[in-house]
């Protein structure tokens, strides 16, 4: 398709998850927001439910929410069916449904009620869905980690330990940037040395010139898991990390999910910019081949860092799952390289997904390193597959 200066090339894109994504809306549903009945998980409105009462029952229900919140929600559990309305419904994992049960009539401390909140994934007015903003985030990283011959920075710790927070070093790698606006600076710095510009320009940002947008919504596609956080050492006990919704996906229950989303890409003509922005358009101008190379370049590099963190963690059954998703990966890049990727999106994607971290000169392998994965059940997080239509 032709515009003025430009070639608009737009295509139908395919995502279909591989192991278990959350993307997170920033909201919190408490246990009288949902009801677990027969291990079949319902997003609700209270009003709704309310409206769907005879009257009499209306009565009793006004007089048990007034009873107090765990008196209601026990009380809620009794009466409902989905006659009443439900906003949405999903599966919910074994051992989050045990826990609600257990804790349905109240825990036996306070701090255990964090239990049963359940963080929502995005969803829009038509339902669940995963932003584009999320997969162009990837790609970009992904792209970025490649290209870039000479990343070189430092890392640190905020305190004394081999789990505090990550910080970035001045260059002489003895002290933390504390200044947040210098972080920003240093990061942007480091992308324009990628793009070989002296600072980043808008104008020359390649990804200016693609859009990605959110997927489709897919109707029975929500699963209520909890996730955990792993060590690298076997001897530690995991730490849990709250209960979210998510989609499912391929590994986890043998079925394969198709979101739809749509890429497009715009295409300068010769003549349109001058200057350097002209050469650095015409350098970096970019194919979803091309990406499509550096997603499948990144997801290499991340699973052979994910085999070798289970394989010392020793826990067989997470790098199983490791090796069918580096089956798939070789069976693209033996057949399709061209038209599909690996990526690598949401929560519990880990550090080295998001950053330079594996492509760092400056790294520094027992310091730099996480010691700790984000899995669900024997799942690592956020894996997906993406296909052209």
């Amino acid at each position: 398709m032709k515009f003025g200066t430009m070639d608009l090339d737009s295509s139908l894109y395919e995502l279909i998850p591989i192991t278990p994504i959350h993307i997170g809306s920033g909201n919190e549903l408490l246990p009288y927001n949902y009801i677990i009945k027969n291990g079949i998980y319902y997003k609700i409105d209270i009003t709704e439910i309310y409206e769907s009462l005879p009257e009499k029952e209306k009565e009793t229900f006004e007089r048990e929410i007034g009873k107090g919140i765990i008196n209601f929600r026990s009380y809620l559990n009794r009466i409902y069916n989905e006659n009443l309305g439900y906003i949405y419904k999903g599966e919910v994992e074994e051992k989050f449904n045990e826990v609600y049960s257990r804790k349905l009539n109240g825990a036996a401390r306070v701090n255990e009620e964090n239990q049963l909140i359940i963080k929502e994934f995005i969803e829009n007015f038509k339902g669940k869905y995963i932003p584009g903003s999320s997969i162009k985030g990837a790609i970009r990283t992904a792209f970025l980690s490649e290209e870039g011959d000479n990343i070189n920075y430092k890392l640190g710790r905020k305190k004394d330990s081999k789990t505090a927070p990550f910080v970035l070093l001045d260059d002489s790698g003895k002290f933390p940037i504390t200044d947040k606006r210098e972080v920003a600076n240093k990061a942007k710095e480091i992308e324009a040395r990628i793009l070989n510009i002296r600072r980043l320009d808008p104008k020359a940002d390649p990804f200016k010139n693609i859009s990605v947008g959110d997927t489709s919504v897919v109707e029975d596609t929500v699963k209520v898991f909890s996730i955990e956080r792993v060590s690298k050492n076997p001897e530690k006990n995991s730490m849990p990390m709250g209960t979210v919704e998510g989609v499912k996906s391929l590994l986890s229950c043998g079925k394969e999910i198709s979101f739809t989303f749509r890429m497009s890409f715009k295409n300068y003509r010769k003549g349109t910019f001058k200057g350097r922005v002209r050469d650095i358009i015409e350098e970096t101008d970019l194919f979803q081949e091309d990406l499509f190379n550096y997603l499948n370049a990144k997801a290499r590099k991340l699973l052979d860092d994910e085999l070798v963190f289970f394989k010392e963690n020793r826990n067989k059954e997470s790098e199983k799952v490791c090796k069918e998703i580096e089956k798939i990966l070789d069976k693209i890049m033996e057949e399709s390289s061209e038209d599909e990727a690996l990526i690598r999106i949401g929560q519990g994607a880990g550090f080295n997904s998001s950053t330079f971290n594996l492509y760092n000169k400056g790294r520094n392998i027992k310091i730099n390193d996480p010691k700790t994965k984000v899995v669900t059940d024997i799942y690592p997080m956020g894996w997906a597959l993406i296909r052209k239509k």
